[in-house]
């Protein structure tokens, strides 16, 4: 896979030396993907020690969660496919995968009424990994490393009360830093539509994180 062309001399010294670490570790069409080491070294700096603990921690993720059969093997439940999945709108100008997600049409307490929370954590996963493989192929048909995703929110038939609900907000930030942890240079953008009451979400957010 393509690298950046600004890498320094110090930045692929630490990509060689990681991937060295992990030889025996990860399974070898993730060794032969330079990507993949470059993403968690930059995600912590270039720190080599903190970027193998991370991903490490990942490979483990990946196994419990069964996520190199996610694409082929996982069925998803009904309702976790009607309100979780993302519709592919295409490209931006630079070639990364863009997604929208009806998150204001989502009752997450029904969600999880009809559905266990393995499955919709795997069902949420398998939307991403259906976004990275779009970037994989977008950086061999491009000749150049698309790394990164769009994601759109449309926020259209939000309540009030779904938007200021703890339960719902709770696993929002599980999500999030799930999605920090395991899949780090992924987010290219986020942008959020229809937002009537877009305010009052991101407020409950930001006061139920401050107070973890």
């Amino acid at each position: 896979m393509c690298l950046p062309k600004d890498l320094t001399g110090k930045q692929e010294l630490a990509i060689s030396e990681l991937r060295g670490r992990l030889k025996n570790a990860v399974p070898p069409e993730m060794y032969d993907d330079t990507l993949i080491f470059y993403k968690f070294l930059k995600a912590r700096n270039f720190n080599i020690n903190q970027a193998e603990s991370m991903l490490r921690k990942h490979l483990e993720f990946r196994k419990i969660m069964q996520i190199d059969s996610i694409l082929t093997d996982y069925k998803a439940p009904e309702v976790c496919e009607k309100y979780l999945s993302q519709n592919f709108l295409g490209y931006d100008k630079e070639g990364s995968p863009v997604y929208m997600s009806a998150i204001g049409n989502t009752d997450s307490r029904g969600v999880f009424r009809s559905a266990n929370k393995v499955d919709v954590l795997k069902c949420c996963l398998q939307v991403i990994e259906t976004g990275l493989y779009q970037a994989k192929l977008q950086t061999l048909k491009l000749g150049k490393p698309v790394t990164q995703c769009v994601y759109i929110y449309d926020m259209d038939k939000m309540t009030l009360a779904r938007a200021t609900d703890r339960y719902s907000i709770e696993h929002f930030l599980i999500a999030v830093n799930i999605f920090q942890d395991n899949y780090p240079e992924l987010l290219k953008a986020v942008y959020v539509i229809n937002g009537e009451y877009c305010e009052f979400y991101f407020f409950s957010v930001y006061n139920l994180y401050s107070s973890l």
